[in-house]
């Protein structure tokens, strides 16, 4: 593949702003959203013309030889919305690990060096999975959100590129598809958004199936023991985990060696916590 979609962190930026504002007119608000004072600056003054004018522009900068990636992630967010259709009634939790699946196995198709690509995730989230990140992530939770939530969410902040919606999406589906090709179970279900960001996307040992099993084997075992300061165990469970990586070669051990090391610092947490 010669070339394919992505947006620049400075265009993502603007980009996000635009749809911001389209959809500030769309509600009626006339207060700018909380922290998007200076992005309207100049927006509110637009007309509904150059206000789509200037998205045309910024989509202008995607890459040169697009059209399989293009067609790939269409086909993965029309199938994201039927999906959602069907399932109306579901919370954003349960909506990210129902669709794991349907978007892991659009975009597997894709090249590795577009899949690891920040500004390819950022065209994801802008142009095709917008709506879906301003339902998951809606201003109606609270008087002070902005609709689609933090930048994050979008892939405009390439130290956290793992909490961009539909990346981690994607990752909560690899991780299951390929724990469920050796005999494990479906992880993709287990847990909310924020486990699977904090706990185990944003870990050095991501994509190492069997001790991202083990580790929520041991966390559903102490809510099962109805463990005293249970949050802080779960909080404290992937800390430790993450020194161990630089102690054991996590990717060479198998099921059983991760399940031991999970039961020792759950144990050790125990000890520890009370």
């Amino acid at each position: 593949m010669s070339g394919f979609p992505a947006i620049g962190a400075l265009e993502g930026r603007r980009y996000r702003a635009l749809l911001l504002e389209e959809r500030r007119r769309e509600v009626t608000r006339t207060e700018p959203w909380p922290g998007m004072e200076d992005a309207y600056t100049d927006l509110s003054q637009l007309s509904e013309r150059k206000l789509d004018q200037q998205k045309k522009s910024l989509i202008s900068h995607l890459g040169s030889g697009s059209d399989v990636a293009t067609a790939v992630v269409l086909d993965v967010a029309n199938a994201t919305q039927v999906f959602k259709e069907g399932h109306s009634d579901l919370e954003g939790d349960a909506f990210e690990a129902g669709v794991a699946s349907t978007v892991f196995d659009g975009l597997r198709q894709l090249p590795t060096e577009v899949l690891v690509e920040p500004g390819f995730w950022r065209y994801v989230s802008l142009r095709h999975f917008a709506d879906f990140i301003f339902w998951r992530h809606s201003e109606k939770r609270s008087k002070k959100s902005v609709p689609g939530g933090d930048v994050v969410n979008w892939g405009l902040e390439d130290s956290k590129l793992s909490r961009c919606m539909p990346l981690r999406i994607y990752l909560r589906g690899f991780v299951s598809n390929k724990n469920m090709q050796r005999g494990g179970h479906e992880l993709a279900s287990m847990g909310d958004v924020d486990k699977w960001a904090s706990h185990v996307l944003s870990q050095s040992f991501a994509c190492h199936v069997e001790m991202i099993e083990a580790q929520f084997a041991g966390m559903e075992e102490l809510a099962l023991q109805g463990a005293p300061k249970l949050d802080e165990h779960l909080r404290k469970l992937p800390k430790r985990l993450r020194v161990l990586s630089s102690d054991f070669v996590f990717p060479i051990l198998g099921r059983e060696e991760c399940t031991m090391i999970v039961e020792r610092e759950v144990q050790e947490l125990g000890k520890e916590l009370g």
